[in-house]
């Protein structure tokens, strides 16, 4: 009798934070771990920038000093990730990051994750 209520408390754990997560956005049934998201905040020369890291790193939304949003698609780098579009470029390599925006080009340093 105590193991099945034990049981019982276990899954009724599992469901309600199976439920949690689901309401927080960060899953979906079909999708599992797709939609989950990490932003990363630089910071830079003239001020910070976030970048929050979407679909599985494919690509990534930029928020500039301004509030400028900026989508980059990944591409090929021989060492670390490199992201571009026509504004632009992102690499980053471990906590270093070096975006080019319109033309400037600014080294920034990783401040914090949030997950």
């Amino acid at each position: 009798m105590k193991r099945f209520r034990n049981l019982i408390l276990i899954a009724a754990g599992m469901a309600t934070l199976s439920c949690s997560i689901m309401e927080n956005g960060n899953s979906s049934i079909s999708g599992g771990i797709s939609k989950m998201k990490n932003v990363d905040y630089y910071s830079c020369p003239v001020d910070d920038i976030k970048v929050e890291y979407m679909n599985k790193g494919e690509k990534i939304k930029l928020t500039d000093f301004s509030g400028e949003v900026y989508e980059f698609k990944s591409s090929k780098s021989a060492s670390g990730s490199y992201y571009e579009s026509s504004e632009g470029s992102f690499h980053v390599k471990g906590n270093e990051a070096i975006l080019v925006l319109n033309g400037r080009t600014f080294t920034c340093g990783k401040r914090q994750t949030v997950k």
